[in-house]
């Protein structure tokens, strides 16, 4: 627990989760939605890029899982979305990070929440044949690196009409736009999105949102939510 709030500078979220993969072109990973709830709940938003660590988990069985012998497997990523069902963590290409050889049928990966320094340089190495025989090394990079740019820094629009760069319109989906998903509805207990508020007063003042209102004035109600109705 102390390891856990020191390496994260005040904010304690570790999590097991079936790893699954994904095709993606950069290294960050999906997570539930019930994440972005603990992790908002805790304020890690307000300390700037979230940034995990993610360690595979030691099965019985499995030749290519670690041992208490070996160096475990782990490696470092953000996240692109809160989208991912519970239970599951999708991971992109740093998926061969963790699993070099074949995945055991049920891969399992514990994603902690890490504070990180600001990195001061870069090491690369060549994942193909032919590299050397560039003529200008700069040059690929930095036209690399500017497409990356252009991909996470690019405006993107909300249904709901919002326009936002990508790590910002993460968040705002997954927290106040009308088409986030709700983790439950209170009162029939799936997923649904959440919509607007609720155009009844009384619901609205309960803080439940449009969909929530339509669905409780169809299903048998329970007890109120804290504020009554």
């Amino acid at each position: 627990m102390l390891e856990n709030l020191l390496g994260g500078r005040g904010i304690v979220f570790p999590s097991i989760l079936e790893a699954v993969s994904f095709q993606g072109s950069g290294d960050k990973i999906k997570i539930p939605p019930s994440c972005f709830t603990e992790l908002s709940d805790q304020g890690a938003f307000d300390k700037g890029t979230l940034y995990f660590q993610l360690s595979v988990i030691h099965q019985e069985g499995s030749s290519e899982m670690i041992n208490a012998d070996s160096k475990q497997l782990t490696t470092h990523s953000s996240v692109l979305e809160f989208t991912e069902e519970e239970g599951s963590g999708g991971l992109p290409h740093v998926w061969s990070n963790l699993f070099p050889l074949d995945s055991p049928k049920a891969p399992l990966i514990e994603v902690r929440y890490v504070w990180l320094p600001k990195g001061t340089y870069a090491k690369l190495e060549p994942d193909v044949f032919g590299f050397s025989n560039l003529p200008n090394h700069k040059a690929v990079l930095e036209t690399s690196l500017q497409q990356h740019m252009k991909v996470f820094h690019k405006s993107l629009q909300c249904p709901c009409g919002v326009v936002l760069e990508k790590e910002q319109m993460v968040q705002h989906q997954a927290s106040i736009s009308p088409h986030r998903l709700l983790i439950t509805c209170w009162f029939c207990g799936d997923m649904v999105q959440s919509g607007t508020l609720a155009t009844d007063v009384c619901y609205r003042l309960s803080g439940l949102t449009e969909n929530e209102g339509v669905c409780g004035s169809k299903t048998a109600p329970r007890d109120a939510p804290a504020g009554g109705l």
